[in-house]
């Protein structure tokens, strides 16, 4: 008798599943239609920034010239993922630890949105971390950028107080904030 993995129960993909990377389990997604839900219900899901670099053996030439540089293109398809990881999946499933790396952009809001929208649906995550980086080396970050890059936390706190208050870590590189600014940030985690 052979069985075929979408034969499978979801509760013994979800354990191969947890076995991967949460990058290579949402690949799997792509699979069949029945697995594209399933990267939702994962446990454990890290996710960053840095695993969605291009491969630079990957041919450069694809026919399509972006103005983005590769860290703002590795950070929107990192909120591309988390989005479609944290979408309206029906999932009842708690998230144990939810770890996301990612770079301070405009466009990373995606990121806290989609967090955001999922605490709201019910979802419980007990281990909720960021680590919000520059895309600047820590030496380079000027005074101009690490206003820009508090400013921009700032309203991240500002917008979704419910996920600033479910953080159990938040790391953050070339940040500057004000004093009432920063009892704010930490009385909220």
């Amino acid at each position: 008798m052979t069985t075929l993995l979408s034969d499978l129960p979801d509760d013994v993909l979800l354990l191969i599943l947890d076995k991967l990377d949460t990058r290579d389990a949402v690949r799997c997604s792509l699979l069949s239609r029945r697995w594209s839900r399933v990267p939702g219900m994962l446990a454990n899901i890290e996710l960053d920034v840095d695993s969605f670099a291009p491969d630079p053996d990957d041919d450069p030439d694809d026919g399509f010239t972006s103005t983005l540089s590769e860290s703002a293109r590795s950070n929107h398809a990192m909120v591309r993922a988390v989005q479609s990881i944290l979408a309206a999946h029906e999932s009842r499933h708690a998230i144990r630890r939810l770890g996301l790396s990612f770079f301070s952009r405009d466009k990373s809001v995606g990121i806290v949105r989609a967090v955001d929208d999922a605490m709201a649906r019910g979802r419980r995550i007990h281990d909720l971390w960021f680590t919000v980086s520059s895309e600047k080396p820590e030496l380079l970050c000027a005074g101009r950028d690490v206003a820009r890059q508090g400013a921009r936390l700032a309203s991240y706190r500002d917008k979704y107080p419910r996920v600033f208050a479910g953080l159990t870590r938040l790391h953050v590189e070339c940040v500057k904030l004000g004093a009432a600014r920063v009892s704010a940030v930490s009385e909220m985690i």
